[in-house]
């Protein structure tokens, strides 16, 4: 048996990751992913469209390029424990708190492209409800986190 990871958990993860490491991307969106794009507006997004392009992708991308704000949803790892903020609403943001050695290794389990049929039961439980809460995206078998890792403060620490 084949099992393929699908594009849009691969987009999110380089997203994700990018934006863990402050990396400044340059990239055009061609076809829109199957992601409400309310999820994704703490990822880096794609470049702007030209003027006169028309159609889902080009909307998509001027839609997520109009809500980006850098450091919305985001998890800090500690010993221990993880820190969740999640912020790309104001009017339902949320802190987590994660403590305990077995949840923090199940998440972290889930900050890779994770396929949930293999993996324990106590991680496939986190991503049910970190995918309830809006923290986890889902296609078929194929899970991966939202939040980016924010390994440093940015200057001024108070832009997050």
């Amino acid at each position: 048996m084949t099992v393929t990871l699908p594009d849009d958990i691969r987009l999110v993860g380089f997203l994700r990751e990018s934006a863990s490491r402050l990396l400044r991307l340059r990239w055009r969106l061609s076809v829109p992913p199957g992601v409400d794009l309310s999820l994704l507006v703490h990822l880096p997004p794609p470049l702007a469209p030209p003027a006169d392009a028309s159609g889902p992708a080009a909307d998509y991308a001027r839609a997520w390029r109009a809500g980006y704000g850098f450091g919305h949803c985001y998890y800090r790892l500690g010993p221990d424990f993880v820190s969740i903020v999640d912020v790309r609403d104001p009017g339902s943001a949320a802190r987590f708190v994660l403590d305990g050695q077995a949840p923090c290794e199940a998440f972290c389990q889930l900050d890779g492209p994770v396929f949930l049929p293999g993996a324990p039961a106590l991680t496939v439980e986190l991503a049910g409800q970190l995918e309830e809460a809006g923290l986890l995206v889902r296609r078929d078998d194929w899970a991966t986190l939202l939040p980016f890792r924010l390994s440093r403060w940015p200057v001024p620490c108070t832009a997050v």
